[in-house]
């Protein structure tokens, strides 16, 4: 029975083309399949304690409208390979990865999307699912208030590390000394988050900088997402040299 089942499975496959519309191409890079039984956006996926079933393959020089086809042959997946997939009702969504900076693929600006679809996927009917891709992630402005500001600065360092534009971003929080003083020095607190965080969540905050002690402090919160997750912002053969460009 299981090797009946492994043979049937081996005939599921999951074909991923993107719209001309949205990305002119070529594509080179990985393309990532979600599966979810509890999310319409199967994209959200990994969840770190409850993770359900994805696959991705990498792809080289794809043009528009050509199928990247994600096999038994060929894919990378979790829980185990395509063929032993466990037979069920899922949401189903494929994101192009174009690997221009976010740390979560699903969501990252620039990669390309597929809408969610609903599939019983069942070990006695394997088939070829098609999938296509037909919008894009945006990542929506920052909203500079007076307190608070977007810093964005193009980095010659890590865009020669990347080999694409890469910034450093983070959020300039102000004190109320800074407008009470407008001649005054102040000293700088610069802040990493913790993985996960980044300067985003002071979009639109309307309160001043807190002293540190009695003292103003212009504070600076740093966005640490990379491709990989975190960048520490610590020079590294993995992510770059974060550290230096910062400095």
């Amino acid at each position: 029975t299981a090797l009946a089942s492994s043979w049937t499975y081996a005939d599921l496959k999951f074909s991923v083309t993107w719209d001309p519309a949205i990305f002119s191409g070529p594509f080179s890079g990985r393309v990532v399949v979600y599966l979810s039984s509890r999310s319409k956006e199967a994209r959200e996926a990994p969840n770190w304690f409850n993770p359900e079933p994805m696959y991705s393959a990498k792809f080289k020089s794809v043009r528009a409208g050509a199928a990247m086809v994600i096999a038994e042959s060929n894919a990378v997946g979790y829980p185990g390979r395509l063929s032993t997939l466990k037979a069920g009702d899922y949401w189903v969504q494929a994101v192009v990865d174009r690997n221009l900076g976010g740390r979560t693929i699903g969501y990252s600006p620039g990669n390309l999307v597929s809408e969610p679809v609903r599939l019983h996927l069942d070990l006695a009917d394997a088939k070829a699912v098609d999938l296509r891709c037909t919008r894009v992630n945006v990542e929506g402005p920052f909203k500079d208030t007076k307190y608070c500001r977007e810093a964005s600065v193009a980095s010659k360092l890590l865009s020669k590390w990347y080999g694409r534009p890469t910034r450093i971003r983070g959020a300039v929080c102000l004190p109320d000394a800074y407008f009470a003083e407008p001649t005054r020095r102040f000293p700088v607190l610069y802040v990493v988050p913790g993985f996960g965080g980044n300067h985003r969540s002071f979009s639109g905050r309307t309160s001043a900088a807190q002293p540190v002690g009695d003292e103003p402090f212009i504070r600076v919160v740093l966005d640490p997402d990379c491709p990989t997750g975190h960048s520490v912002f610590a020079d590294s053969d993995n992510n770059g040299p974060w550290g230096l460009a910062l400095t």
